[in-house]
């Protein structure tokens, strides 16, 4: 998949004479911060075969500066695994228990990524659509912050941190649902039927 530069969002914080390199750490943490709350970055990885008898395979991040932080879906040949047959380590290692009794089957997991909070780039969809949440988490953090020294930090203002925090969570709180409803509309039509005697 196509990714896009965390820096892009800076653009939508507002913070008065903040230098870039502190805004773009602030991104990093707040997309770290919101793929671990929502857990809506997922993906299946690319299919493993079966090896017959082998219990234990390897599966590798596709991106830069990211990590697994489970695997929430596995398949063996189209067949979902109850999740008591199979264990899924963050270092990307799957077992499954009883090991595959025949080669060449697909293996197919599905996991959810968390990027590292020293990523520079995620996948496009994240920015396009949950950028103004990931900035708005940003923001607030560096304005809650008055830093260390004798007099605040020109961008430290406690009640628009206040308000960039609220946004981050409405954000959070639409993936979370966005997951629940398993990125459906959400939409339930009623079909009316006649009942003739």
């Amino acid at each position: 998949m196509a990714t896009t530069a965390l820096s892009t969002l800076q653009p939508l914080m507002t913070l008065p004479r903040c230098p870039d390199a502190v805004q773009f750490r602030a991104l990093r943490r707040a997309c770290h911060r919101f793929c671990r709350l929502t857990e809506i970055w997922r993906e299946d990885l690319a299919a493993i075969l079966t090896v017959a008898d082998q219990e234990d395979y390897i599966c590798s991040v596709a991106y830069t500066d990211t990590f697994f932080l489970r695997a929430y879906k596995v398949t063996v040949d189209s067949v979902e695994k109850c999740e008591d047959d199979w264990s899924f380590s963050t270092a990307g290692v799957l077992s499954l228990d009883p090991a595959p009794v025949t080669a060449d089957k697909d293996i197919i997991v599905s996991v959810v990524y968390i990027p590292s909070t020293e990523c520079t780039d995620v996948v496009d969809w994240l920015v396009t659509r949950w950028g103004p949440g990931i900035a708005a988490g940003a923001e607030a953090e560096l304005k809650a912050d008055p830093g260390g020294g004798r007099q605040p930090v020109p961008w430290y203002n406690p009640e628009s941190a206040a308000l960039a925090a609220s946004v981050f969570s409405q954000h959070v709180g639409e993936a979370k649902a966005e997951l629940l409803n398993e990125r459906r509309s959400g939409y339930v039509g009623v079909n009316q039927q006649r009942f003739y005697l």
